[in-house]
């Protein structure tokens, strides 16, 4: 199949089919020419009706792979052909604004600071405007190592296509679903991975893809894991790295975090520093790192 779609989303979903169904039905009149793919982990194929439309009108392919769980095990599985100028790796339970992918095409055919854009960062909101889930840098600039915990999430990164040929696959011992403890830096890793290759990537504080809050979950102790997970994840790519002074930063911030927090006597506010603080040593010290 040719590659002449503007975007070529994949997205890998292992959750309920109703967080599919708001993600695809924000697709059905995007003035953007998109081409999806569903990569379904499930073993009973619960999603695939949801992408029959999309595959009828020739917008579509659903790949069911019940074997390949967690998240990047699942895009990879969906990039091996890709079928757009542009590609993302929407999460299943995120959207997009009216008019995000068109501004994001326009950024990719124009110049910044007299440099073409190789990769755009977008940042993660609810639609009532809470950018809660990182601490986003206030202005558009190019994504560096350091400022990449700050600008970077993987349902709101998009690249051009001969980027991603050469950059390749995602790591598949990090990210949420993996059967290993590392439930996030899939996204942290891979930019890191561009920069590293003489690629731009450009954060646009301006663009928002929407999502749940995921902490607003009334289980404390499944966000309390979560938090953990998502904290091993980000530290193991510190470590893969190298970027050992990235790393005292992150962790001198948790304990600066936890005594702060401990002295105010605001008990859920510190045990969310202990969990990251918890989660980023075991990420670090977690065996050795292949490179």
């Amino acid at each position: 199949m040719p590659n002449d779609s503007t975007f070529h989303l994949v997205i890998s979903t292992i959750r309920g089919p109703e967080h599919l169904a708001r993600c695809l039905s924000t697709l059905e009149d995007e003035p953007e020419s998109v081409f999806v793919t569903v990569v379904e982990q499930h073993e009973d194929q619960r999603c695939r009706a949801l992408v029959e439309p999309f595959i009828e009108a020739g917008r579509g392919e659903y790949v069911h792979d019940p074997v390949a769980r967690g998240v990047s095990r699942g895009r990879n599985r969906g990039m091996r052909q890709l079928r757009g100028r542009y590609v993302a790796f929407p999460d299943d339970d995120c959207w997009y604004p009216e008019g995000t992918l068109t501004a994001v095409r326009e950024q990719f055919e124009c110049t910044h600071d007299g440099h073409h854009v190789d990769g755009i960062a977008a940042t993660i909101a609810t639609p009532d405007g809470d950018k809660g889930l990182l601490r986003w840098l206030p202005t558009t600039t190019w994504v560096r190592p350091r400022t990449i915990p700050r600008t970077v999430s993987a349902a709101s990164l998009f690249f051009r296509a001969d980027v991603v040929a050469v950059v390749g696959e995602f790591d598949p011992e990090l990210g949420t679903g993996c059967a290993t403890p590392f439930g996030a830096g899939e996204e942290a890793d891979y930019v890191q991975r561009t920069i590293d290759l003489g690629y731009r990537v450009l954060y646009r504080a301006d663009l928002a893809v929407y999502h749940r809050e995921w902490r607003d979950d009334p289980d404390v102790d499944a966000v309390r894991a979560k938090v953990r997970r998502y904290n091993r994840g980000f530290a193991r790519v510190l470590r893969k790295h190298r970027q050992f002074g990235h790393f005292a930063y992150w962790a001198a911030r948790s304990v600066v975090g936890v005594g702060v927090t401990t002295l105010r006597r605001d008990r859920p506010a510190r045990d969310h520093q202990v969990d990251q603080l918890v989660g980023r040593v075991q990420g670090w010290f977690s065996g050795s790192v292949p490179r």
